[in-house]
């Protein structure tokens, strides 16, 4: 990607050439035309790309602030994108052009993360997948060993042993 300022100077540079036109040859003037333009639209598509990425940075940003603040909501993809106005394809790609994780992958993380300080701290872990938004104990249990790496009783049981 190249910086903004590269780009406008580069259109500047274009738009200083088409001045020049009339200082060539007039057989010569359609062929610099033509590459003139050429130029023009390749300056013009990075400046959309540069806009279409600051703009997906931007809602990768914002659908993160919002899952933080509903973490144990029910969140879906089609909710999250109703939400943000956009399609769910966009929002996935945005999201993890931003923060290098799935919507998916990313809730379940923070929802696993919370669930095992709350089996640390005395809840069971049925308890603790049902308060952090999973429905399903058996899809509980797979995320948390998973990312954990031991099952939901087993970290609380090794961290009674420690104490």
């Amino acid at each position: 990607f190249y910086p903004s300022d590269y780009v406008s100077d580069a259109v500047a540079s274009v738009m200083e050439r088409f001045d020049a036109l009339d200082n060539f040859p007039p057989n010569e003037r359609g062929k610099l035309l033509r590459l003139l333009l050429s130029e023009l639209v390749v300056l013009l598509s990075m400046v959309k790309r540069e806009a279409k990425d600051s703009e997906e940075r931007e809602l990768g940003s914002r659908v993160l602030n919002y899952i933080n603040e509903h973490l144990y909501d029910d969140i879906t993809l089609d909710s999250l994108a109703k939400r943000f106005f956009v399609s769910k394809y966009y929002l996935c790609r945005a999201f993890k052009s931003h923060n290098g994780i799935s919507v998916h992958g990313y809730i379940t993380k923070k929802r696993v993360i919370r669930a095992k300080q709350l089996i640390e701290s005395g809840e069971t872990a049925a308890s603790a997948a049902d308060i952090v938004g999973f429905g399903d104990y058996s899809a509980f249990y797979r995320a948390y060993t998973k990312l954990i790496g031991v099952a939901p009783m087993a970290a609380k049981n090794a961290k009674k042993e420690r104490i």
